[in-house]
């Protein structure tokens, strides 16, 4: 019998997913190896490997911007990985600490599912949205589970990317799953092509779940009032003052009514205020640190730095502390130099020429999920680099999915 290509393909993205969402670890009792993340990262890398030798064999790959950005990124990895070498670096500890830059690998398989119409886009999105909402579940039942017992479970979750003592007005911090920095614009993208009103329903509470995840459980000021200015944003480009979008809005706001009533405005208004000692002291350590890096990139701007370690990975000043995972896409401009400032800006610029060319050929739904999607990464890239291993599995994903949209306007372009 004879297996096809793309079944494989489908499994080992499926298998991925999973992974990256760390929906296999609560199974790391029976089967430790899901506990390790660098096992966990370097398994992913190895089947982004395999699904590429098959695609080469096969003769599938055929996207010449994608082979010259996956394979861009990656000569600037190794690039740096062999100068580090030279210097007498420990290049093994330096892999494995950045083996998520490998990840960008997966944009061929996910390409061709695409393309290949073995997975729709709209399916796509859906197990990813299904997936993300059963990891949000799972990081809350841990965070909810810690404030009634005072007990950690699941560590290896609580602890992704994250230190042990990581909590916040006595909340279990939890990092959000990696999907969770396009959430929105995927289901904001549904909302709009789905018919039922069931379906339609079922993302908007997605949204409100993520929002929620934002605000009590990761506790993150920005990723909250970013999801609040994508879905504003989505919402503006989308309706652009009919009567319908200002129904969105009376709904919305009367659900943030209803959410924010118990003084949670003037909470959030506090969390910007000298007074508060916790989050001033987050506050003035990033203001000091977006500085400190700026200008190691700038001494550092074609090589880059390296690949930082151990209290290279922080800035001290006084009794204050900052570090590089807080600096957004600082992080990979100084560790590879200019070469990623390369790759962001093509990003963008190439997810807004595709945005316009599906405006021009009718295609606003579309639209709204490639601009979402660019606009995720360009607000979150304040924060933390899309690189960062939080976020980085949706890359992949994002770069073939731009790249599926441009392929359908040229397509409906051509009819």
């Amino acid at each position: 019998m004879r297996i096809k290509i793309s079944l494989i393909i489908k499994w080992i993205i499926g298998i991925t997913m999973i992974s990256a969402l760390s929906l296999f670890k609560p199974l790391g009792a029976l089967f430790p190896v899901f506990y390790f993340d660098y096992a966990v990262r370097w398994g992913i890398v190895v089947l982004a490997a395999v699904s590429m030798i098959f695609l080469i064999y096969a003769k599938k790959i055929y996207n010449n911007y994608l082979l010259f950005i996956v394979s861009f990124i990656i000569f600037l990895v190794v690039t740096r990985l062999c100068i580090d070498l030279i210097c007498g670096r420990n290049v093994y500890k330096e892999l494995n600490a950045n083996s998520t830059y490998f990840f960008v690998l997966l944009v061929f398989p996910v390409y061709y599912l695409l393309q290949s119409r073995t997975v729709s886009l709209d399916r796509m999105i859906d197990t990813a949205v299904f997936l993300t909402i059963l990891s949000y579940l799972l990081r809350i039942f841990i965070s909810v589970y810690y404030a009634v017992f005072e007990e950690r479970i699941f560590m290896p979750i609580s602890l992704e990317s994250a230190p042990e003592d990581w909590f916040r007005n006595g909340v279990l911090r939890i990092n959000p799953p990696c999907f969770s920095i396009v959430i929105i614009p995927f289901c904001m993208y549904r909302f709009y092509t789905v018919k039922k009103t069931g379906k339609k329903l079922f993302f908007v509470m997605t949204m409100f779940l993520a929002v929620f995840y934002s605000a009590c459980i990761h506790c993150s000021r920005a990723a909250l009032i970013f999801q609040v200015c994508e879905i504003v944003f989505l919402v503006f480009i989308k309706e652009k003052g009919s009567l319908k979008q200002i129904g969105i809005y009376v709904i919305s706001g009367t659900l943030i009514y209803f959410l924010l009533k118990k003084d949670i405005i003037s909470k959030i208004i506090f969390m910007f205020s000298r007074s508060n000692e916790e989050y001033w002291f987050s506050n003035s350590s990033r203001f000091m640190t977006y500085p400190y890096y700026l200008k190691m990139f700038l001494d550092n701007f074609w090589i880059g730095k390296g690949f930082l370690r151990g209290e290279e990975l922080y800035f001290t000043f006084d009794s204050i502390t900052g570090a590089l995972s807080d600096v957004g896409i600082l992080r990979s401009l100084v560790q590879l130099g200019c070469g990623m400032l390369v790759f962001y800006v093509s990003f963008l610029v190439r997810s807004f020429c595709t945005g316009m060319k599906l405006y021009r050929n009718g295609n606003e739904t579309m639209r709204i999920l490639i601009w979402g999607i660019s606009l995720s990464f360009l607000l979150t890239g304040i924060n933390v680099d899309c690189f960062f291993a939080v976020y980085v599995f949706s890359v992949p994903f994002c770069l073939a999915i731009i790249e599926h949209a441009r392929d359908v306007s040229t397509e409906s372009r051509r009819r």
